[in-house]
């Protein structure tokens, strides 16, 4: 059953395989079918999880590998279907922006190891300094900050509890 599952993925769909180092300058992809199964086009970068861009971690929603699309850039894969049959493909994405500054909540108060509840970040009508960089409390109620050593978190090391509360002014004239 799972030798059935396998032969029906996509190959290197998870851009597990990725450019020659040849292929490469820096992150930017050089050859149309420098990606193993894959063909490109525009300005496509190839990236690991984890890589930083400057002040920026960029994201990868799954695996260990993605490709970054520029503006009309495109990656595309020829599949041999069956007349008849059904078909589901599935796409991860995530947003990265150059310009947010912890955008993970990577920096921010410390959190005692005994703590089993984390941090109450007071909003900003209390208090104009806020103890997560680059984020802002818009709410009126104080914002718990949280760590994966007390909770379960999916990909960052740290959280904000209601998310929404929290924003960053990004200016995007730079």
């Amino acid at each position: 059953m799972l030798d059935m599952l396998y032969k029906c993925l996509l190959p290197n769909g998870n851009f597990e395989k990725g450019p020659k180092p040849s292929e490469l300058k820096g992150t930017k992809v050089m050859n149309r079918n420098a990606i193993p199964n894959w063909e490109i086009s525009g300005f496509v970068e190839y990236i690991k999880s984890g890589q930083k861009q400057g002040d920026m971690v960029l994201v990868v929603p799954e695996g260990n590998f993605a490709v970054r699309l520029g503006n009309d850039a495109l990656v595309k894969q020829k599949v041999k279907v069956v007349k008849g049959m059904n078909y589901s493909i599935t796409l991860s994405a995530a947003r990265t922006s150059n310009l947010m500054k912890n955008g993970n909540f990577e920096e921010g108060p410390y959190i005692f190891p005994s703590s089993s509840w984390g941090v109450l970040v007071p909003p900003h009508i209390e208090d104009d300094h806020s103890p997560i960089p680059g984020w802002i409390v818009e709410s009126l109620k104080a914002v718990k900050y949280i760590d994966a050593g007390h909770f379960s978190l999916l990909k960052p090391n740290h959280a904000a509890t209601h998310q929404d509360d929290a924003t960053q002014m990004i200016d995007t004239n730079k």
